[in-house]
Formats: structure tokens, C-alpha cells, sequence
């Protein structure tokens, strides 16, 4: 009987995935299509590209000292990228330090004034005079203190460059080493994929697979989510498709559809601005279940003789890890608190839609656990392995209850 996979997102909580998967794959299952969203996504195009579980568990590391795949995902943005954005004459930080500057020198003269009313006038008379040359003074001595690290001048401060990043482009972290990342894991299985590789291209390049990839984004400028496959969105380029998928608000930059993209189906969204898929379809199961209703046969075609086999892949922060570890001391920004949060309450909202669909959901615990693990500390190692054991558990049981 072949198999619909649907796998949810979760952040680095993803990693969950591959340990049920790793269950899943001993039932030597015939998969035709996979629907992936944020970490979902990057599970998703793996398992359409032909990998195997044991080819993604190698990512994840074991040990102190084994590679960290993720931390390379949190990257600042290049020192010259942010040295470029803030120069420019409209960018947000000189909008930020010229507001600023106005209003310590407003708020100085306003209360020499109450003292000494001419000096206070002649004063405000020169700085008004030569305000572009000290908006620029300030503006550059703001930049070498603190955009840069003090001993290493070509490299962004991590926390500052943040900061600047979550100004001038929307997100924290620069995604192109993930899209970098993306090809380097590919091209060992298909050697033609490049960043530009479209998903059409990747139908085709993955034919002998015989899984159908679809990536769900969340689309801000129409507030719907958007279904990427070869169907919908030909043009897109896969990279772009998984880092739209995955982007969650404020740590990494939206992604403005691109011209050269094409339509996704017959609506031209050229400029719109795509983020997350969790944010509206945290687990899209309705597009493999709802195969009559005539939105999900626009994006997902017509509907099979003989409907697959729906298994779906919930990331579940609501239950607790088996053999869980505790959370080690860390610096743990309030930014980064805030969107774990944040990613936890776009996941627990959905819960409702589950509902009528319950058997087909293998809900995998996840509770306690970051969905942003940024360092290879001991314990977030632990974590994770602790979440690899906790998605075998979790299908295990599953496929015992819904005896397949």
C-alpha cells in the first residue's frame, strides 16, 4: 500500500523526524508523495531526493566534537553585507540614530534654555547649520564602536550584527548558508542540483525516486498559505522554497517572491512576502486527506482510484521526552525566548484542525525542548539525541495502535 507522508515543523526539534522515519523505513513503505513544512520541509525534500534516515541521522551529531550542521544555519550576515546595508543613505539604523540624535538635542537645548536662553539659541542656531555633518559623525562613530567586533574589524559582532540584521533585513541570521548547506547535502545523490535548481527540475531529476515533493509557506502580503510543488510553482527554485518554508519571523529575513519565479498557479505574487509555513499550516495534512475539495486538486492534482496511506509527522510540544535532560545554563537572549515561544503558539493554534484526522497523526513529544538549538553544548547534544529516541518511541507505538 503506498504511503502520503506529512511532516510538521518544529525547528531544530525536527530532528525528531528522522527517528520515527528511522522506525518507519523497517516497514519498507512505498511513498508517493511528501508534504513538508519549516523543518518538515527540509525532512521532505531529503526523503523526495531518495535519502534514507541513516544519511540525515549523520547530521545530527553524537558527541562533543562531532559536527554541528545547525549552528551553521545561525549565522550572522558577512561584515561587508551589513556595513552596505547600514551606509545606505535610507537604511533603518541612520533612520534610527538621526530620530535619536534629534531628540537628546531637543531634549538638551530644551532644558539649557530654561537657564541660559542665548547660548541655548546660538547653540541649536549651529548644530541646526551643520546637522548633516553631525548626523554623519555620530553615524560613524555609532558604526566603528559597536558594529564590529573590538579585535577583529572585518567581522561582525554575533549579537550586534543581530541586531543590525534584524534592522536592516528583517531577520537575525543570514539564510545563505543554508542555501549553501542545501546543495552540498544534494548533489552527493543528484549531481546537477545547484541553488537554482527549480522545482520542475527537481520533479524530473528525481523521477526514478517516485515521491512527489510539496513545501507549504506562509504568504503575509494575502495572509494564505501557499503550497510549492511542480505544479504550483514550476519555477521556483527548491532552495527557495525550503528557506521560505522555514523562515521563521525575525531570525531569518522574509523572502520577496521573484519575478523570474513565475506565477504560482495563475496568480502573479511578484514582491509578496513569504515566511514560515508553520505560521498558517503547521502540519498541512488537509492537501493528502481533503483530495476532493477543488483548492487542494489545484495544487495537489487529481485525486488517486485508489487514495495512499496517510501518516503524519506531529512535532507535539504538548508531551513530554522519554529520557528527557535537563537545559543547561546558557546565554539565551530574550530575542531568542521570545521566538521560541513564538514557535510553540504557531504550532498549538492547529490543533484544532486535527480533528476527524486523529488516527493518521503520530504525534511525536517534544515538550521542554528549544525549538532553536544554536550551540553544540553537551547538553543540547543530549537534547537531541534525546528527541531522535523520542520519534522512534513515538512511531513505534504508532504503528503497533494503527497496525500497520
Amino acid at each position: 500500500m503506498p504511503f502520503d507522508l506529512v511532516f510538521s515543523g518544529g525547528g531544530t526539534r525536527g530532528v525528531a523526524l528522522s527517528g520515527a522515519m528511522e522506525v518507519f523505513e523497517k516497514k519498507l513503505p512505498i511513498v508517493r508523495r511528501i508534504v513538508g513544512t519549516s523543518a518538515g520541509a527540509i525532512a521532505a525534500v531529503f526523503g523526495s531526493a531518495g535519502y534514507l534516515t541513516r544519511d540525515y541521522l549523520k547530521l545530527v551529531p553524537m558527541k562533543p566534537g562531532d559536527p554541528f550542521v545547525f549552528s551553521s544555519f545561525f549565522a550572522p550576515p558577512s561584515a561587508d553585507d551589513v556595513r552596505e546595508a547600514i551606509r545606505k543613505k535610507d537604511s533603518e539604523t541612520r533612520k534610527l540614530l538621526r530620530h535619536a540624535f534629534d531628540g537628546a538635542t531637543e531634549k538638551m537645548f530644551e532644558r539649557m534654555g530654561e537657564r541660559r536662553p542665548r547660548l541655548a539659541e546660538m547653540l541649536k542656531g549651529l548644530i541646526d547649520a551643520g546637522k548633516n555633518g553631525f548626523y554623519e559623525a555620530a553615524f560613524e562613530g555609532f558604526l566603528d564602536r559597536l558594529a564590529m567586533r573590538d579585535n577583529d574589524p572585518t567581522k561582525p559582532h554575533k549579537y550586534r550584527a543581530a541586531v543590525f540584521s534584524l534592522l536592516e533585513f528583517g531577520g537575525i541570521f543570514d539564510p545563505e548558508p543554508f542555501r549553501t548547506w542545501l546543495v552540498e547535502r544534494m548533489k552527493p545523490r543528484l549531481k546537477d542540483f545547484t541553488k537554482s535548481t527549480t522545482l520542475q527540475e527537481f520533479h524530473a531529476m528525481t523521477k526514478n525516486v517516485g515521491r512527489e515533493l510539496s513545501v507549504v509557506v506562509s504568504d503575509t502580503t494575502t495572509a494564505k498559505p501557499l503550497v510549492l510543488n511542480h505544479r504550483t510553482a514550476p519555477r521556483c527554485p527548491v532552495a527557495e522554497a525550503i528557506l521560505m518554508s522555514m523562515s521563521v519571523p525575525f531570525i531569518w529575513p522574509e523572502v520577496q517572491w521573484q519575478r523570474n519565479w513565475g506565477n504560482y498557479l495563475d496568480q502573479d505574487i511578484v514582491g509578496h512576502a513569504i515566511v514560515d509555513g508553520g505560521v498558517l499550516a503547521n502540519l498541512p495534512m488537509k492537501y493528502v486527506v481533503d483530495q476532493d475539495n477543488e483548492d487542494v486538486k489545484k495544487v495537489m492534482g487529481p485525486p488517486a482510484k485508489n487514495p495512499n496511506k496517510v501518516v503524519a509527522f506531529l512535532l507535539d510540544a504538548s508531551l513530554p521526552v522519554p529520557g528527557d535532560v535537563p537545559d543547561d545554563d546558557q546565554l539565551n537572549l530574550k530575542l531568542f525566548e521570545r521566538v521560541n515561544r513564538l514557535l510553540d503558539t504557531m504550532a498549538a493554534w492547529q490543533y484544532d484542525s486535527l480533528q476527524g484526522h486523529e488516527e493518521l497523526v503520530c504525534h511525536i513529544p517534544c515538550q521542554g525542548h528549544p525549538p532553536l538549538e544554536l550551540a553544540p553544548t553537551p547538553a543540547a547534544i543530549d537534547r537531541l539525541q534525546a528527541l531522535i529516541n523520542s520519534g522512534r518511541c513515538a512511531m513505534t507505538e504508532y504503528l503497533e495502535k494503527r497496525k500497520l
